[in-house]
């Protein structure tokens, strides 16, 4: 079973944590009622930075699938996936030119 975080659900020091994760790998402790549960959740380390082209072209994939979908699928749960990912799009774009 796969389980997903929706980072617009996080609290921005929590957001900031994960981007952060992101950049450099590491994990998380995975609580129950505050209490620990063993489990972890593994943030991989990106083997290389994205080149501008890629970013450029996952920009461009994610704009498309956008507009292959239809208003009847376009319930708050993809409105708020949709947001993460264009948040992740644009975060790997300005990455790509050197934003800091």
């Amino acid at each position: 079973m796969t389980a997903y975080i929706e980072i617009a659900n996080l609290g921005r020091l929590a957001q900031d944590t994960v981007h952060d994760l992101r950049a450099r790998g590491g994990h998380i402790p995975i609580t129950r009622l505050g209490q620990p549960t063993g489990a972890y959740l593994v943030v991989a380390k990106p083997d290389a930075p994205m080149s501008l082209l890629e970013a450029i072209t996952e920009a461009v994939g994610l704009l498309d699938a956008f507009d292959d979908t239809r208003p009847d699928e376009m319930t708050p749960l993809f409105t708020l996936h949709a947001y993460n990912e264009l948040t992740i799009v644009l975060r790997d774009l300005l990455n790509a030119l050197g934003a800091p």
